[in-house]
């Protein structure tokens, strides 16, 4: 039976091979040898002295890898929320768009932030169609319809 990972930032329990937390969103490393949890950034598991493997910041690629269009925006929207939100792992992805966990500091709660496919931000009317959707979503009231609290346009940085 395998043992059940904690998190070090909030205790909470870790679903199997997850990266980053589902109730705080903090990230997390497994020690290549023994499993357990390090922090990323350790040298070596302070469990068993393994060299810590190398780390990626965006926890969508390996370290061998070319950086994705979606790992530069998780990258992106990490900065440009920084204080307000911490950004955690994907929930998923469609066409249009990946959703990601985060943590609204300000109100201590657990949200969805949706970022539109970089592949999409250049076509003909598409941001404008994807904050039409947030509109549309936004005047919605339904148990199993999320609310939409905010929108914000791509950064040009």
């Amino acid at each position: 039976m395998a043992a059940t990972l904690i998190c070090l930032h909030c205790g909470g329990e870790l679903e199997g091979g997850a990266r980053f937390c589902a109730q705080c969103g903090a990230e997390s490393v497994a020690c290549s040898s023994c499993g357990r949890l390090i922090l990323p950034g350790d040298p070596s598991c302070p469990h068993c002295g393994t060299p810590a493997d190398p780390v990626v910041s965006d926890g969508l690629r390996s370290p061998d890898e070319a950086p994705s269009p979606m790992a530069d925006i998780v990258e992106r929207l990490r900065r440009a929320t920084l204080g307000e939100f911490e950004v955690g792992r994907e929930l998923g992805r469609g066409g249009m768009a990946a959703v990601f966990l985060a943590h609204e500091i300000s109100l201590d709660r657990k949200v969805a932030i949706k970022v539109m496919s970089p592949g999409l931000l250049m076509g003909d009317g598409m941001v404008e169609r994807f904050k039409h959707e947030a509109i549309t979503i936004a005047q919605l009231h339904h148990p199993n319809i999320v609310s939409v609290y905010a929108t914000s346009s791509p950064a040009t940085s």
